[in-house]
């Protein structure tokens, strides 16, 4: 019998093949970003009970159909822009919106069973109303828009004018 030799693969080259493909794969391919709320927390305080007119109250409630009730009326995530905006600024003196937006307090309430995608929802469009507030007063002020106020002292003068205070409430327990 002759000995037969198998062929030889020269595998050499396999591998530098193999890193190709690995760098090809990690450049073409996108990783989504997660979505958060950019805030900044305050320092921790004990909790204190502080009263609050039931004016001054803007409670939006999230059930877990993510339907929306706020100050017990059922209305759109798109319609909590402008509500928002009308009761924190309250330019029409309504006696049933905020007394000033200093005083102004927004609720959130949520349902076990709420989804995070609402209240980020809900929760820009608050920011949106706010900031909305805050460029006229920044422009009424010193005829900028409030980002284009770069003078840290004018800056806190519109925070201080036009606070956001957004209360976000645990899920109800069963």
């Amino acid at each position: 019998m002759r000995n037969i030799k198998a062929p030889q693969i020269n595998a050499g080259s396999m591998a530098d093949i193999a890193f190709l493909l690995l760098v090809f794969f990690l450049i073409t391919t996108t990783i989504e970003n997660d979505v958060g709320i950019a805030t900044e927390l305050p320092a921790w305080e004990v909790p204190v009970d502080i009263p609050i007119e039931e004016r001054n109250l803007l409670k939006i409630f999230i059930n877990g159909n993510n339907e929306l009730m706020v100050n017990n009326k059922v209305m759109d995530v798109n319609e909590i822009q402008n509500f928002t905006y009308q009761f924190v600024g309250n330019a029409q003196n309504n006696v049933q919106w905020a007394s000033s937006p200093k005083e102004a307090v927004v609720s959130i309430k949520l349902d076990e069973e709420s989804s995070y995608k609402t209240f980020i929802r809900v929760y820009d469009e608050l920011k949106i109303a706010y900031h909305q507030l805050r460029d006229e007063a920044a422009m009424e002020a010193y005829n900028l828009a409030f980002d284009d106020v770069k003078n840290p002292e004018n800056r806190a003068f519109i925070t201080e004018l036009i606070p956001i205070q957004i209360s976000e409430e645990l899920p109800f327990e069963m």
